[in-house]
């Protein structure tokens, strides 16, 4: 339910985006707003894919085969129709791939970190454990091997600066600020155990002060940082503009994620490639109306 939530504010968003001709100005961008809580369901819908796939490569190869999709179809959308609003444009499957490789790396460098200090018994953080992933099981799994535990410690740490260079560079939709909303996600909410689907809902009711003060301290550094001490340095690509203040819908999101439960896998399969098709009919139907 939460996923098919997520692809109607989000294309209620892109057709408030790319038919400017139909929608009041006003009018979009308070709905533009309201929709843009599509993302944090996504983030979510990745943060917890990482935890009920089967297998994490072949859950990072469909996010791959995906966005290379979704781009090819906004590339010809561009070229063949001429929206011209698509230029820029990357869509978010590549950052919902980086987010996940992102976490993965983290998770590496706090679990080397581990064994490079001895805390292995620390319950500060709580690594997840890869049972998914063998490769990444052993990887993050306690050693008393100074050298092995380096170079993990190295390998995330260059996973995780080319994971914000991606980004960065391409300048992916929500781009640095949507790796650390899925960081956030994985680790202050989820890691921490506070958000557990096993909790009923009296138990989610009571820590949601707990998350909305994480939550706010994270977002508002964010803040601090991407929309007024960096542009004093002319870094502007890492503010996320205004209407991005969706941030303020998040915390009455997930309580009712957390009891979500896991959709059947062909409604899952069948509304991701909804993306691509749904922007090619957005697409198709601003260049028929306005050409």
């Amino acid at each position: 339910m939460l996923k098919l939530i997520a692809f109607i504010l989000m294309t209620i968003d892109h057709m408030c985006w790319l038919w400017p001709h139909y929608i009041p100005y006003e009018v979009g961008f308070i709905l533009r707003l309201i929709c843009r809580l599509s993302f944090p369901i996504f983030a979510y819908d990745c943060v917890m894919g990482l935890r009920r796939t089967h297998s994490i490569a072949k859950y990072l190869a469909r996010l791959g085969l995906l966005a290379v999709i979704s781009q090819y179809a906004i590339h010809f959308a561009y070229t063949h129709w001429h929206v011209r609003d698509l230029a820029d444009f990357v869509n978010i499957f590549f950052t919902l791939f980086a987010g996940i490789v992102f976490i993965m790396s983290l998770d590496l460098i706090i679990a080397s970190y581990r064994s490079l200090s001895g805390k292995r018994k620390t319950e500060k953080w709580h690594i997840f454990h890869y049972g998914n992933c063998r490769l990444w099981q052993k990887l993050t799994a306690p050693t008393e091997n100074r050298y092995v535990a380096f170079i993990c410690l190295l390998l995330g740490l260059v996973l995780a600066i080319c994971c914000l260079l991606l980004v960065y560079i391409f300048k992916t939709d929500y781009a640095v600020f949507g790796l650390l909303f899925i960081a956030t996600l994985h680790f202050i909410v989820y890691k921490c155990g506070d958000f557990n689907p096993k909790l009923d809902k009296t138990a989610l009711q009571n820590l949601i002060p707990v998350y909305l003060l994480r939550l706010a301290c994270v977002i508002g550094v964010y803040l601090l940082l991407a929309d007024y001490l960096l542009p004093w340095f002319g870094i502007n690509s890492l503010m996320f503009g205004d209407v991005q203040t969706f941030v303020i819908f998040i915390p009455y999101l997930l309580p009712l994620a957390a009891k979500s439960h896991r959709p059947k896998w062909w409604v899952s399969r069948l509304l991701y490639f909804y993306y691509p098709l749904h922007l090619l009919l957005i697409c198709y139907i601003q260049y028929l109306t306005i050409r």
